[in-house]
């Protein structure tokens, strides 16, 4: 199930602007400080996503991860000398 931010920004997307444009342009109208997040969304939709979460799932597993945990744990940790 989407959140609503996601069915908000998939119903505003304008396919005839590049997603950095159209993610500023969403950001200012629901006034969201980042724009990041949006960005993911209109790239999962126009890749032909039904969900953001199957889009991060596709990615974990394009870098050999099983989930965003896996990718997590897997980090290596800066400690101190």
């Amino acid at each position: 199930m989407a959140s609503k931010l996601e069915i908000i920004v998939r119903s505003l997307d304008d396919e005839a602007k590049s997603i950095t444009e159209n993610a500023r342009t969403i950001a200012d109208k629901l006034n969201v400080k980042s724009c990041k997040y949006i960005m993911n969304i209109l790239s999962a939709k126009r890749q032909g996503y039904d969900l953001i979460k199957d889009y991060e799932i596709r990615n974990f597993k394009k870098r050999g991860f099983n989930s965003w945990a896996d990718m997590r744990n897997s980090e290596v940790k800066y400690t101190k000398p």
